[in-house]
């Protein structure tokens, strides 16, 4: 067994390769772990069924590249969604939907941390009916935007929750609060002309958001705080380009006196410090996963130790080159 300190350290630097364009999958697992080791009561039954099989991996990972194609856990979740029906290890597999991915993952692991159940309540004759509901504890929870955020260069979550919870004139609410959230960004819209298009509004993932949740059989409900530790966005078409991950760090100074609070992913590479999101990725989120705010302990970011000279060091170096 490893600890909490130990893991975020191997997860902020491990190397995932991606062979079989499992890109998808591959900015899941950062998300997902990275989401789990932000909780403040973690502990090690958090993994569920998988808790063995993620801390060998974890393990694996931290000897540098490492690929899911040769974790059991991997496996058994592509035979569960039936991308490989005998159960051998496949030797290629098309652009998937993260979502769909996500939530087949979270039945396999049955972790406690998520219950992602709502309901859309209407009163009628003074009596309260549910007219639609998800009865999947694992399904992330779907935002779409409304008309305004669709024409507007920047949204927020808070906004996309508001359409959420006021469509159809309903109240829309989760039927618990749990330690965490996967939400799914969904960036088709139906143009006027009833063609399809991808929205690019970039989204706003930094302030806290706040999640309606039924307090009774009724309509009435309270809010409960969440803030966003992670975001996965695709760039591309459908079935096709790439994804990338970004995970947020506590705000400190990296190397060479860099601000820093985010790390971003890509395959064959290690994450990236940096301090804001790049523009790309919020134009192109498509999940978010969030940790309830009394629940959230963001955790230290340990720099690589590559060199980096100081001014004055370099200042001492550049005079004593005579090619200077």
């Amino acid at each position: 067994m490893i600890d909490q300190s130990q893991m975020i350290e191997i997860v902020s630097k491990m190397e995932l390769a991606n062979p079989n364009n499992w890109c998808f999958c591959n900015v899941a697992v950062y998300s997902m772990l990275w989401t789990l080791l932000n909780l403040r009561t973690y502990e090690p039954a958090i993994w569920g069924t998988q808790c063995q099989e993620i801390m060998n991996f974890l393990l694996t990972a931290c000897q540098g590249l490492c690929s899911l194609a040769a974790q059991p856990f991997f496996r058994e979740i592509l035979r569960c969604w039936g991308r490989d029906d005998l159960g051998h290890l496949v030797s290629t597999i098309s652009q998937q939907d993260s979502s769909e991915f996500i939530h087949v993952w979270l039945q396999q692991m049955q972790t406690s941390a998520f219950w992602m159940q709502w309901e859309k309540r209407v009163i009628i004759s003074d009596a309260p009916h549910a007219m639609d509901a998800s009865r999947e504890r694992y399904m992330p929870i779907c935002l779409k935007f409304d008309e305004l955020s669709v024409r507007s260069d920047f949204c927020t979550l808070n906004s996309l929750i508001s359409t959420w919870q006021q469509v159809d004139g309903m109240t829309t609410a989760l039927l618990h609060a749990p330690d965490c959230l996967c939400v799914h960004i969904d960036r088709c819209v139906l143009n006027p002309d009833m063609s399809i298009s991808k929205c690019r509004s970039k989204l706003q993932t930094d302030e806290e958001c706040f999640f309606p949740v039924f307090t009774g059989d009724g309509i009435a409900h309270v809010f409960h705080g969440y803030m966003v530790v992670a975001v996965m966005s695709h760039l591309g078409s459908d079935a096709a380009g790439h994804y990338r991950a970004a995970m947020k760090i506590r705000s400190m100074i990296g190397q060479c006196n860099n601000p820093i609070q985010w790390l971003i992913t890509d395959d064959w590479r290690k994450p990236e410090a940096v301090w804001t999101q790049p523009i790309w990725i919020q134009e192109e989120t498509t999940m978010a996963w969030l940790v309830k705010t009394e629940r959230l302990q963001q955790p230290f970011y340990t720099p690589s130790h590559d060199p980096c000279r100081s001014s004055t060091a370099e200042l001492l170096r550049m005079l004593a080159d005579p090619m200077t």
